[in-house]
């Protein structure tokens, strides 16, 4: 059985979601997506040093393989950490936030326990804002929320001090 107390923080929990990371199927697009780019990034070089190889009759085999290897290596490491580095979903208590960036909630399962921290500081303007979550700063801009503005309130109501809520 649930505390009072419990249940009011539980009905006071406000999620935001990125655009772009509503469903766990839209997650998964944006990450395909992020992944692509890196290893087409990655490959091009590859298939033109291997054209200009062939045209100029050297071997290419070998550089072909040793080429597409370091390639998709170096696009595995460039598509986990941008999907580390995007925050994707914003979870908000009455007195702490939880961000998971993308990477965790393509990896996630339904009933994980998300890591609580306090607002330390927030800094921002009309378009964007940054917030400091526990020792990390995350910056928020309005293209990339749909609702930026209920975001930023919910971060000013739980950032400001006791006294500065009561009155």
């Amino acid at each position: 059985m649930d505390t009072p107390k419990a249940e009011l923080q539980r009905s006071m929990t406000q999620t935001f979601r990125r655009r772009g990371y509503e469903t766990a199927s839209a997650v998964r697009s944006s990450a395909l997506d992020v992944s692509t780019r890196y290893t087409t990034l990655t490959m091009v070089p590859v298939l033109l040093v291997g054209t200009v190889r062939m045209l100029l009759l050297k071997p290419v085999l070998m550089i072909g393989i040793l080429g597409v290897a370091a390639g998709l290596a170096v696009a595995v490491a460039l598509s986990y950490l941008r999907l580390q580095s995007i925050v994707g979903r914003v979870t908000i208590q009455s007195d702490a936030a939880a961000v998971e960036n993308a990477w965790s909630l393509l990896a996630k399962k339904k009933n994980n326990k998300r890591s609580w921290f306090r607002v330390i500081d927030l800094r921002g303007g009309a378009n964007s804002f940054t917030a400091t979550v526990g020792l990390e700063s995350f910056e928020f801009r309005r293209a990339d929320w749909p609702e930026f503005d209920e975001l930023a309130k919910a971060f000013v109501n739980i950032s400001a001090p006791e006294q500065d809520r009561a009155s």
